[in-house]
């Protein structure tokens, strides 16, 4: 068995996983990840997918995902990749399509299941890239809808010195009254042009295809900054506009809790949990004294200069 650290939490597993951050032997376990026969589950999707596909017509496509929650149980099976069940919030049970060593595997092991288990503990984990300002111990996120450029404008202030917390989500909790961010893992995920503008080597780099576009993986190793907690001090959510110049706004107010429960990572699950008091007093704690901003962008220009700027004084402004 092996132990890592994701989230700021460990977890065991059976699969060897490069990608995490290794924890120590005598660390408390806050997950178990375990390979199991899951013949029932099986059993009951196959059933599921031919009784769907009788009333389907010829050229309907059958569904990618099912997903079954009981009181005690939340199941998954992703079609071709990966059967998930969760047993309350601490267990993780899997049987695998593909190959464990297979790197896209990984991903669905680590960004799906495990998410799913600790959005059952009542965890809040936003779909964001985590970045720390030099010198110190404050963490920005940069959040955003489907194509707003988070991914290019996260690349860019790395590009202008800022540290790499987590590529694509983070965990957020309130320590002694204070928001704090906790990376998952050390691996970032780069889209084409981030690799070809960084000069990087595609022949050594592993890649999966994500949205029908591919991504190559890098491994941060020292470079790394998310295995121990920071502290949270703004959010900025990236959103598309048709024309005109960049402009930015602060959230205020009762506001800031609906933008960042915008930013929810696997916001399904969650929704299939419900909002509890529980969540809805972390979201509100975690508001309490963090800044946000939307800042929103044109599409028919390249304004990456502009943007990290405006965050970078935001950002100098909070400290």
């Amino acid at each position: 068995m092996y132990k890592y650290r994701i989230y700021g939490m460990t977890f065991e597993t059976d699969i060897e996983l490069c990608e995490c951050e290794k924890a120590d032997d005598c660390e408390r376990v806050d997950v178990i990840v375990r390979q199991s026969d899951l013949q029932d589950m099986v059993d009951e999707i196959g059933d599921r997918e031919k009784a769907i596909a009788e009333q389907l017509q010829p050229d309907e496509p059958l569904p990618s995902k099912y997903t079954k929650k009981d009181k005690e149980t939340y199941s998954s099976y992703i079609v071709g990749m990966i059967y998930v069940r969760i047993i309350g919030d601490s267990i993780i049970e899997y049987r695998a399509v593909r190959d464990t060593n297979d790197i896209v595997f990984h991903q669905w092991l680590l960004c799906y299941a495990m998410t799913l288990a600790l959005i059952r503990r009542h965890e809040i984990i936003l779909h964001c890239a985590g970045l720390l300002i030099p010198n110190s111990d404050d963490t920005i996120l940069v959040c955003g809808d489907s194509g707003a450029g988070k991914s290019t404008v996260s690349n860019a202030l790395l590009n202008k010195g800022l540290l790499f917390v987590s590529d694509d989500s983070v965990r957020v909790a309130t320590v002694d009254g204070e928001a704090k961010v906790y990376g998952s893992c050390m691996q970032r995920r780069l889209c084409e042009d981030v690799v070809e503008s960084g000069r990087y080597d595609k022949s050594v780099l592993e890649h999966f295809e994500e949205n029908n576009k591919k991504k190559w993986v890098v491994n941060m190793g020292s470079e790394y900054y998310g295995g121990v907690p920071h502290t949270l001090k703004s959010i900025f959510f990236l959103s598309l506009k048709q024309t005109g110049d960049p402009a930015i706004k602060e959230v205020c107010g009762a506001q800031k809790i609906t933008q960042i429960m915008r930013c929810l990572y696997k916001i399904g699950a969650y929704k299939d949990e419900g909002l509890t008091t529980e969540l809805f007093m972390k979201f509100t704690a975690i508001a309490k004294d963090v800044r946000v901003f939307i800042i929103e962008r044109p599409e028919d220009k390249m304004t990456v200069e502009a943007i990290t700027k405006m965050i970078i004084d935001k950002a100098e402004e909070t400290a």
